[in-house]
């Protein structure tokens, strides 16, 4: 195994994708105009935990946009959120993957 110059674990703190066709290009862009997709949404968080499973140095992933009051986002909501979409089950599969 290579090890890495610095050795150290890695938190992602920032991770984020509005329920949007095309999230994957410019994600961080909250001011353009996009079309709903729930599909586009969980399919991007789908491939995001793909290419970061089984990453030894990946210690946590900080989910940005998940609100508080629970009651917020579902299937008509454009925003960030993946609450009440489908890409939050893609999330709770990922972590029920991890306790197991």
């Amino acid at each position: 195994m290579k090890r890495w110059r610095y050795d150290k674990p890695v938190l992602i703190t920032e991770m984020v994708l509005k329920s949007s066709r095309g999230t994957w290009i410019k994600p961080y862009d909250y001011r353009e105009e996009r079309v709903l997709s729930l599909d586009h949404q969980s399919r991007a968080y789908e491939a995001m935990f793909s290419a970061l499973s089984d990453r030894p140095w990946l210690k946590g992933i900080y989910w940005w946009k998940w609100p508080t009051q629970l009651d917020r986002g579902g299937p008509k909501n454009d925003d960030f959120t993946p609450n009440g979409k489908p890409a939050e089950q893609v999330v709770a599969k990922w972590y029920m993957g991890y306790l197991l």
